[in-house]
Parts: structure tokens; C-alpha cells; sequence
């Protein structure tokens, strides 16, 4: 198989968070061209918050898309030129208060490489602590919760926690502490 030649792309529309592109792509096996819309996202990062008594660090808000309150991982965008664990650590803080000493990458994944081109990384951040008031963003409300790290499967099984990143993550948890 052959990497898709672009003939040119365009940028349709342009925000804070999202960028639309639709690129003109050819067909290596047949020389059909072809119109692709791309959503650009920056990276993401999503961490596994645990205290030293095998809390973990949970969130609960509303988002728009589900309209509904979900339960969820700390986490959020990266920084351009931001490692994942410096960005990680600072989303942590921000949206719960809590901070921990080292974060380690343990998993990444691509959240829909059909149309998206972004990666969603995956830190664990163990001993953490709460430090201070959360300071989330303007437009987030947020309620801050912990949870033993055994009820994780529970809350995925019941329907408590049903975005597919954080999913993701806590398989990333597993994967890891299973090696």
C-alpha cells in the first residue's frame, strides 16, 4: 500500500480548539480523487490521578456533545511544544487541586484517525495529594470526587463512565500495572 498524495488543502474553518481542513487526496490504487475533511485537534491528555491510600482522582461535568454530566479522568489539552506530562501534571492541578511529584506516559492512542489528527496520552501520576482549591477554566464546572482504584471496572460496567478515552485510559491502568 501507498501513502494518499495530497493535490492541496484548505483550511474551511478555525478555532481555539478545532481547526476544519478539507484536503484533496488521490487514490494510489486507482487515481480517484477524492475530498477529505480533517478535524485538527491538539493533542490530549487524560491522567490517572492516585493517592496514597489507592484513591483515584475523578471528575464529574457536563459536556456538551452527550448533554449530559459524565464521569471522567482529569485532563485536557496540551500546550504546543508541551510534553505530555508537563501538561498532564498542570491539568491535574488545575481542574482538581491535587498534584503528585512524577508522571509517566503510559499509554497513547489515536482518538479517530478517520478524521481527527490528534494523539491522547495516557499518564499515571501515583502518592498524589490535594494542594489546593481547584482553578478550572471559565468554561468548565467541575465536581472533584475520588474513588477506590478497584471500583474503576465497576463504574465502566454500569454505564457511570462511558467516554471512550477515559475507557481507554483505565485499559491503559490495567495493561501497565498487569506487565
Amino acid at each position: 500500500m501507498e501513502k494518499w498524495q495530497e493535490k492541496s488543502s484548505e483550511t474551511i474553518f478555525s478555532s481555539k480548539v478545532v481547526n476544519f481542513k478539507v484536503a484533496k487526496r488521490v487514490n494510489p490504487r486507482n487515481n480517484i480523487e477524492g475530498d477529505f475533511y480533517i478535524t485538527q485537534f491538539p493533542d490530549w491528555v487524560n491522567v490517572i490521578a492516585i493517592t496514597p491510600n489507592e484513591q483515584v482522582v475523578l471528575i464529574r461535568q457536563y459536556r456538551h456533545g452527550s448533554e449530559k454530566f459524565e464521569i471522567e479522568l482529569p485532563g485536557g489539552c496540551i500546550e504546543p511544544n508541551e510534553k505530555p506530562t508537563v501538561g498532564g501534571l498542570r491539568e491535574l492541578e488545575e481542574e482538581t487541586g491535587y498534584i503528585g511529584n512524577d508522571a509517566t506516559v503510559i499509554g497513547s492512542c489515536n482518538p479517530n484517525p478517520a478524521i481527527q489528527n490528534n494523539t491522547c496520552f495516557t499518564l499515571l501520576v501515583e502518592s498524589c495529594y490535594l494542594q489546593s482549591q481547584p482553578s478550572p477554566d471559565e468554561g468548565e464546572d467541575i465536581e472533584v470526587f475520588t474513588v477506590p482504584i478497584s471500583d474503576l471496572n465497576q463504574l465502566i460496567q454500569n454505564g457511570n463512565i462511558s467516554n471512550s478515552l477515559i475507557i481507554s485510559a483505565i485499559s491503559f491502568y490495567h495493561l501497565f500495572k498487569n506487565k
